[in-house]
This record gives C-alpha cells, structure tokens and sequence, in this order.
C-alpha cells in the first residue's frame, strides 16, 4: 500500500511497525468525524484500527475522546494518561486529559495536566478555559483569573477585542 507521512504530534514515540498508510489515514479521519455525532461508532473504528496496527498514538486519542463523548472519563484517562507519557510534546493530549481529570474532580492532577498543555501550546484557548476552571476549583482565584485573561487572548485575535476583555479581567470598563 502507498505510504503517506501521517502528521504525528512532536514528541511522540512510535515505534517502526506504526507506517501509515492510505487506508489508515482514512479510518482515522472517518472515526475522528465521528466523535463528535457518534462516539460509539468512533470508539468501534477506533479499537478496529488499534487491532490491525497496534498502539497508534491518534488512534489512541479517538479512543480516548469516543470515551469521554460516551461520557466514561475514567476510562477516557485511562488512555490519556499513558498517551501524555508516551507523548509530552502533544499538547491537545495534555489538555484533554486535564479536562477529564477536573471532571473527575481531581483539581491537583488536572491543573498539571493543563499547565504542561498551555505551557507545551500556548495558542491552545480551551485549555486555557479549562485551567482556569480548574484553578477556580482549587481555590486559585488569582490563577484562574490569569488563565482567563490568556483564554481571551488566544481565542481573539482581533486588537479590540483583546482591549476589552483585558479592561474586564482587570474590572476597568467604564
């Protein structure tokens, strides 16, 4: 089969037995459509391409969202957390397991997992948002305060819009 280089996040280790192909490329973008609709039928494609190619790290993570979609966060950081290890550099992977974690309500773990993912990504403004309300629950008022003033910057881009967002966390509108 043809062999096309499947973008993988830096910093994750595959091994040699992990070549993309065609029809892989393809699975994974139809079960990546189907998260969002049908996480049941994602997590079926999902594990169909982990029995045929073994542990790959984008399969790993369709898994990982089809779980959480099927709202089993316990099992979605199941998968996250390994893939985090194996995968540092992968920021969305950071950031999905934090939010898990912080809808497990384990604020500690969560606000780690998200600090590593803004720190890895900083243009990543979910993972922002989800710091903050990690932060927020921890008791970290100021933090959170600071994680929502960078949400705003990385979700908007336009000059203006960043002006008032700013002049609202620091409670300066007129």
């Amino acid at each position: 089969p043809l062999t096309l280089g499947i973008p993988i996040r830096p910093g994750c280790r595959m091994g040699p037995a992990s070549a993309a192909t065609a029809s892989l490329e393809v699975a994974l973008a139809h079960a990546t459509r189907l998260l969002e609709a049908e996480p049941v039928l994602a997590e079926e494609q999902a594990r169909e391409i982990l029995r045929a190619i073994g542990d790959h790290p984008r399969a790993l993570h369709v898994l990982a969202m089809a779980r959480v979609g099927m709202g089993d966060d316990q099992a979605a950081v199941g998968v996250l957390g390994p893939l985090a290890r194996d995968c540092p550099r992968w920021a969305q992977v950071h950031a999905d397991l934090g939010a898990a974690l912080a809808r497990l309500g384990r604020m500690g773990e969560a606000v780690a997992a998200l600090r590593h993912a803004t720190a890895t990504q900083p243009q990543l403004p979910d993972a922002w948002l989800a710091l903050a309300d990690a932060l927020r629950a921890s008791g970290d008022a100021e933090g959170a305060d600071a994680a929502c003033l960078q949400h705003v910057r990385q979700a908007a881009k336009d000059p203006r819009l960043l002006a008032i967002g700013k002049a609202l966390f620091e409670n300066r509108l007129p």
